[in-house]
């Protein structure tokens, strides 16, 4: 068997665990619904002043209870919400015009949960409501002129998620592994066999010290900058992780337009038409799933943008800044000879 294809064949195998693992281990139970209502303001009533749905658990366990109400237009009311188990204990309230929101992690026994939508329609009705409902610490201000008369179309979505310590962690470690094992597929498969040369040669080398030089005082100064902008605390919409693997990024970034600028990015034994294609359609991918993300609002967690839920737009925009630089550097040869 040629050493080619003894690398594919082990790459695909451990393709195929880490897929197996991440089966196995994904969280298998989850409940969600979703809602439509037209709701009308009038005379700071709001009507229908409170509608329901349920989701049934069907095992024990340890779950997040989800709630999202993050529509294009802000309401001129309040709309509270209260789980109930099915001995009528409250297990998670929230309250708010728009929002997107998410529970401690808890113990949940298997039953029906009724998830109890209230509208309110004036600030004297949401005090009431918060009195009811929170404790006096947990309750927020809101303004009276908030509360605004109209008729209003709203999209609810509610959900009971199983939980798992450090699923989302593991879910990130076993796509990067995933990533780089395709990767690594594709370039193996991309080599000739027949090529004299198998490695950089001495120029090629020569320029990507260059470039990693280049990539770490890059970093350098990005992640300083962000020191200091951290010690001055603003309130910056964006997660720490999200944050730091951005700096990677633009680390990489620099890396990679040195070094393909320079013609040292390709061995000699590669074939480069299929990492062009690989490039192009792992990059559409990953923004496709991005954009996805956007459309349902899960780029945001906690009002913070976050990595998990921004990693495949960004990561697809890195691999598509990747391809642009590959073409520019193929226009620039074109134009030399």
């Amino acid at each position: 068997m040629l050493t080619k294809t003894k690398k594919i064949v082990a790459i695909v195998i451990a393709l195929l665990a880490v897929i197996t693992f991440i089966v196995c281990y994904a969280p298998s139970h989850s409940y969600s619904s979703k809602l439509h209502n037209i709701v009308e303001v009038k005379d700071s009533d709001a009507q229908p002043s409170s509608f329901y749905t349920n989701l049934t658990v069907k095992e024990d366990g340890t779950y997040q209870i989800s709630a999202d109400w993050m529509n294009d237009v802000t309401p001129g009311f309040v709309t509270g919400l209260v789980v109930y188990s099915e001995s009528g204990e409250a297990v998670f309230s929230i309250t708010g015009g728009t929002l997107t929101a998410d529970s401690t992690v808890m113990e949940l026994d298997k039953g029906k949960y009724s998830f109890k939508f209230t509208t309110l329609g004036s600030k004297e009705a949401y005090m009431d409501y918060a009195r009811e409902h929170f404790k006096e610490g947990e309750i927020g201000e809101i303004d009276a002129d908030f509360f605004k008369p109209g008729t209003y179309e709203m999209d609810y979505s509610v959900s009971i998620n199983e939980s798992r310590e450090s699923a989302k962690f593991i879910s990130l470690i076993c796509g990067a592994i995933v990533g780089l094992l395709i990767v690594a597929l594709i370039i193996v498969a991309s080599r000739k066999d027949t090529a004299v040369a198998n490695k950089y040669d001495e120029r090629q080398i020569a320029a990507q010290g260059i470039a990693y030089k280049y990539s770490f005082i890059t970093m350098i100064v990005y992640y300083t900058v962000l020191a200091l902008v951290s010690i001055m605390e603003p309130a910056i919409p964006v997660d720490n992780s999200l944050l730091t693997f951005l700096g990677v990024l633009i680390g990489g970034g620099v890396f990679i337009t040195y070094v393909i600028l320079k013609d040292a990015y390709f061995r000699l034994d590669e074939n480069r038409t299929p990492l062009i294609v690989f490039f192009s359609i792992f990059s559409f991918l990953n923004i496709a799933v991005g954009i996805i993300h956007i459309v349902r609002k899960t780029v945001f967690e906690n009002g913070m943008l976050t990595l998990t839920g921004t990693c495949n737009l960004t990561c697809g925009i890195f691999l598509l800044y990747m391809l642009v630089i590959i073409i520019i550097k193929g226009f620039m040869d074109k134009q030399e000879d």
